[in-house]
């Protein structure tokens, strides 16, 4: 979380998750989205506690269910890798299927 209206809240935030790469690890982003897009990061929440209505949990709810299931956050973030991961399987057992037959065809000539 980070302050929207202070440009330099969002360095501590970038120098806490770039602590966790390794050394020449890519330089901060010039802006939160531009830095979570180049790093595969959910794109920034905006929340606000002012106003006169009372406070979204939405992003606490959101906090505590990537929390509890971290394997699910990718799947959120990249619904297209799920298509593509299902059409590079049925390709490689469609390959599979081509190649088995075009073998089984030369093992019955060569007999």
């Amino acid at each position: 979380m980070f302050d929207g209206s202070d440009p330099k809240s969002f360095a501590h935030c970038a120098s806490v998750y770039k602590a966790d790469l390794p050394e020449g690890g890519v330089p901060v982003g010039p802006s939160p989205a531009e830095f979570c897009r180049k790093h595969r990061l959910p794109a920034p929440v905006p929340f606000s506690c002012a106003g006169p209505a009372e406070p979204s949990t939405a992003v606490f709810t959101q906090l505590a269910t990537m929390a509890t299931f971290p394997h699910l956050v990718h799947a959120e973030l990249h619904p297209s890798s799920f298509w593509l991961r299902g059409l590079l399987g049925v390709l490689g057992a469609a390959m599979a299927a081509v190649l088995s037959f075009s073998l089984y065809r030369v093992l019955v000539k060569s007999q």
